[in-house]
């Protein structure tokens, strides 16, 4: 029955690229055809993931493809330095833009209030080149402010903080992440509901001591429980909660998040509220980051 409403009665179908390329063969049996591929984070699937659903019938069916990306985000991850120095580290959506390919450039976000949005907006050509729809300035839950907050976006100097890396390139910062549990208690307490939130950290090393600490001090409180979401920034890209609270990590060198495009999809995770835990004078002297900095 499943096969026979995936073959002949669903108008739309959903699926990972993975999921494409591990059920080619089945999809081939049962005659799956289609006109409209339309993929979503085009900006981080490579060439050779994109053309699996490009050939998932038989016979020349196909007549569209749309790309829906951002190519000022992360780029797709691809380990073997081999494929990368061949050129097969790229999208399919940025060798296409790059090529001339027709593009209709969005000019008006709707995902968060105006101020966040202004962290990352100059990498679009500042407010000219990203505008803001009419529903994130005054609508709905964006016309209200964040209780116990004097802001909506916040930039929290951990002094104190020091990056260590208990194993190479696993770092973490014990003094951030304090702060940041500190706060996501504070906010619990106050009403913020937990599925609503989302703990990021820059890196895998910092996300796992930041787990460790909410669980041990959050997840056995009936008042507290964990947070939506515990994970590292690049694992976030393409989706989004209501309260970020993110750690930056590194105290003596801005790491990986000297890559401006990094940057801009921590800060842009956030719909209402978005609060930054960081060394400040290690990423305000970062001249790639330093406009986004200076906007919190």
């Amino acid at each position: 029955r499943e096969d026979h409403v995936l073959a002949s009665l669903a108008r739309v179908v959903a699926l990972t690229c993975t999921h494409a390329a591990a059920a080619r063969r089945r999809l081939l049996a049962l005659g799956f055809d289609y006109e409209t591929v339309v993929f979503e984070e085009a900006a981080q699937i490579t060439d050779a993931e994109s053309l699996v659903p490009l050939a998932l019938q038989r016979g020349n069916a196909l007549r569209r493809v749309v790309l829906v990306g951002d190519d000022g985000q992360l780029p797709p991850v691809v380990s073997e330095r081999a494929l990368v120095a061949a050129g097969l580290g790229a999208s399919l959506f940025s060798r296409l833009r790059r090529l001339g390919a027709r593009c209709v450039v969005l000019d008006a976000q709707g995902r968060c209030r105006p101020e966040i949005a202004d962290v990352f907006r100059w990498r679009y050509g500042g407010a000219a080149g990203l505008g803001d729809l009419p529903g994130v300035a005054h609508g709905g839950a964006f016309a209200f402010a964040n209780p116990g907050f004097a802001h909506a976006c916040q930039f929290v100097d951990v002094a104190r903080g020091r990056e260590a890396a208990p194993t190479p390139h696993f770092y973490q910062n014990l003094a951030e992440a304090e702060y940041v549990v500190a706060v996501y208690a504070y906010m619990r307490l106050l009403g913020y509901p937990r599925e609503r939130v989302a703990v990021l950290a820059a890196y895998n090393g910092q996300r796992a001591l930041l787990a460790d600490a909410l669980a041990a001090r959050c997840g056995g409180d009936a008042r507290l429980g964990m947070p939506g979401a515990v994970e590292t920034v690049d694992k976030y890209q393409g989706r989004e909660a209501d309260y970020v609270l993110l750690s930056l990590t590194r105290t003596r060198t801005p790491g990986h998040l000297a890559d401006p495009r990094r940057f801009v999809v921590a800060t842009s995770r956030a719909r209402l509220g978005l609060y930054v835990f960081g060394h400040l004078p290690t990423f305000r002297g970062c001249a790639a980051v330093a406009p986004a900095v200076e906007k919190l």
